[in-house]
Order: C-alpha cells, then sequence, then structure tokens
C-alpha cells in the first residue's frame, strides 16, 4: 500500500499542495547539490539529515544506492504506535477538539 505525505501534510496544515511540491522540489536540488559536492570531493558515502532521519547515499563504480535511518525521535514514535496501536495523528486532533470544548464550556459559563 503506498501513501502520499505530502498530500497528507497539505491536509493536516492546510499549505497548499502546490507549495508542498515547491518544497519538494528544493529539497531534491539540495540533496542533489550535496551529492555533486561529495562526488567532487571523491567521497564514496553521502549522509544527508532531511528532517525525519538520515538519507545515505552510496556512490560507487556509478551505481547508486540508497539506505534510510530514521531520526530518534521518529523511531520512537514508529515504536510507540506500533506497541500502543494508536495514532499520534488523531491523538493529536482529539487533544485539540478536547481543548476546544474546554474553551467553549469556559465561555459559556
Amino acid at each position: 500500500m503506498n501513501y502520499d505525505l505530502i498530500k497528507n501534510l497539505g491536509i493536516l496544515t492546510l499549505i497548499k499542495h502546490s507549495i508542498l511540491k515547491k518544497i519538494v522540489e528544493i529539497s531534491e536540488n539540495c540533496i542533489c547539490d550535496s551529492v555533486l559536492d561529495a562526488v567532487q570531493s571523491e567521497e564514496d558515502i553521502i549522509s544527508i539529515n532531511i528532517g525525519i532521519g538520515t538519507l545515505f547515499i552510496s556512490i560507487v563504480n556509478y551505481e547508486i544506492s540508497y539506505k534510510f535511518e530514521p531520526s530518534q525521535r521518529l523511531e520512537k514514535k514508529l515504536i510507540k504506535s506500533i506497541d500502543t496501536g494508536e495514532s499520534p495523528l488523531v491523538q493529536n486532533a482529539e487533544t485539540k477538539l478536547n481543548k476546544k470544548i474546554v474553551n467553549t464550556y469556559k465561555e459559556l459559563l
């Protein structure tokens, strides 16, 4: 099953899909620039922090291989979600809804 992170981010943040796509494009360009710098410095392995983890790119004899290692924060959230069966998205939504209900109640009283 495939999931679309950009689409979900757009829905959750209300940031336009076109803006998110532009951010992705700029990110791709930054990654390419980092890889080019590393190749010109004759490095075989490049590690790039992409915010949610590290992307490792290995270039050997013009063959490119990739590895992704999640950040500690993402790894903890993944493990917690799997262990508890609870979604952080649902928890955040419930917390926001509870706050709105409490605030509305306070205003009424």
